[in-house]
């Protein structure tokens, strides 16, 4: 049985589970009974984050892979849930960020949500607006492309891609993607 985006599901639930009661089956709906039960829940998306992690180089001893791929002075770390800013609580403790070498590793949030359909990781060109929820505009500056950089805090609605620490010792983007909600089995 499947309800779908119906308002009176509930009932229509409630009816069913007395119906099978009716018939013999000790107020209890069997486990081959309970897992035929799905409901059709409206479906519920969000984006979610991930950072790219790059550490300047000391040397700027460059391989041209790096050159060639527009990385000139810094080498990529991983992929992140944290910025790892100045004032990331790992930073502050001289910990490296925790994160993955493969953004193909990194899974949905939980067991009942899934990417969404031909979803694609999309690099966030409104840096600035993550910098502000983050509460990390002073800390950082926005590359505005051209090698130029501007205070988080003066960019505005300046697009760019990297946001750098002040010293340049770390840089980072936002990578963000869809995911959904998947239905659950009733629970009885």
């Amino acid at each position: 049985m499947v309800l779908f985006r119906n308002p009176g599901r509930s009932n229509l639930l409630t009816q069913t589970i007395s119906k099978f009661s009716l018939l013999g089956s000790n107020n209890r709906i069997t486990p081959a009974e309970k897992a035929s039960i799905i409901i059709d829940e409206e479906i519920f998306h969000k984006k979610v984050q991930i950072f790219e992690i790059q550490r300047q180089h000391l040397g700027f001893k460059l391989s041209p892979s790096y050159i060639r791929h527009g990385s000139v002075g810094y080498y990529p770390l991983g992929f992140s849930t944290s910025p790892y800013t100045p004032s990331s609580p790992r930073r502050k403790l001289n910990k490296k960020p925790e994160t993955t070498g493969d953004l193909q590793t990194v899974r949905p949030p939980s067991s009942h949500w899934r990417f969404f359909y031909e979803s694609q990781w999309e690099v966030d060109q409104n840096c600035a607006e993550w910098c502000v929820e983050f509460c990390v505009r002073d800390e950082v500056y926005v590359d505005v492309g051209g090698g130029e950089t501007v205070a988080a805090g003066a960019a505005g609605d300046v697009q760019g891609g990297w946001v750098y620490d002040r010293d340049g010792a770390y840089r980072r983007r936002r990578l963000t993607r869809m995911v959904m909600r998947t239905g659950k089995l009733i629970k009885t």
